[in-house]
């Protein structure tokens, strides 16, 4: 079972990365979550219950690992980091995530890796449920 979550995740990444790689509508932001933060967000909780205690049924990792999996493949728009100039209008999102995963940084030490990948996908999904609710068709 294991070695099938593996192939799940990896199959998902493999689409993911063919996906990004044909649609030119992800300039400004991402159709589904990036590859590397699916993996960073795996491989820290992995390595957080093995090496730093962190307290989690076995088998919660592969089952994030699998809805992260599909968060992958999805519609989902993810808002990326690729600044518009240096100026504050614009990039208020991305000035503000920046701002919050320092402070989780300094709060969390260790654990701040997974916490800013789960906001990451929190934020973005706020941000689409908000942009659909005002009609505001493709967002920033």
């Amino acid at each position: 079972y294991p070695g099938l979550i593996v192939f799940v995740f990896t199959a998902c990444a493999a689409l993911r990365l063919a996906k990004f790689n044909i649609d030119d509508t992800q300039r400004t932001e991402f159709c589904g979550l990036p590859s590397p933060a699916a993996a960073m967000l795996c491989g820290s909780l992995g390595l957080l219950f093995e090496t730093d205690g962190l307290e989690l049924p076995r088998e919660a990792i592969p089952a994030i690992a699998v809805v992260v999996g599909l968060l992958m493949i999805s519609n989902v728009r993810m808002f990326a980091l690729k600044f518009h100039g240096f100026g504050w209008k614009g990039n208020e999102l991305r000035y503000g995530f920046i701002a919050a995963a320092v402070v989780a940084v300094v709060l969390l030490r260790t654990y701040a890796v997974p916490a800013i990948i789960v906001l990451y996908i929190l934020v973005s999904l706020v941000r689409g449920l908000a942009c659909r609710s005002k009609g505001c068709g493709k967002a920033e």
